[in-house]
């Protein structure tokens, strides 16, 4: 029980950090996060979420923080899911 917490670390690392730049955006919700804090990053837009200029009230805007954030460092996907993948961490733990 005493290594139970550097066990869980080991995994977590191997599970969540492993292959975030191998892929592209693999899935309809994380392309369509990227295109709506593009939209937000564009527009200057700080209150509503769009989505091809239409609002996309799905989710609130702050929820988009870690991918507009993720777009100032570039457009790779990698830093927003290596943010996620902290975050996973942290909870975790």
């Amino acid at each position: 029980m005493r290594f139970a917490p550097l066990a869980l670390a080991v995994i977590l690392g191997l599970v969540l950090f492993t292959g975030l730049s191998d892929t592209g955006l693999l899935d309809v919700r994380e392309a369509r996060d990227a295109a709506v804090a593009r939209e937000l990053i564009e527009r200057r837009e700080v209150l509503t979420p769009l989505y091809a200029g239409d609002p996309l009230w799905e989710k609130p805007t702050p929820a988009y923080a870690l991918e507009v954030l993720a777009r100032f460092a570039g457009s790779s996907p990698r830093r927003s899911r290596l943010q996620r993948a902290l975050l996973a961490t942290l909870l975790v733990l």
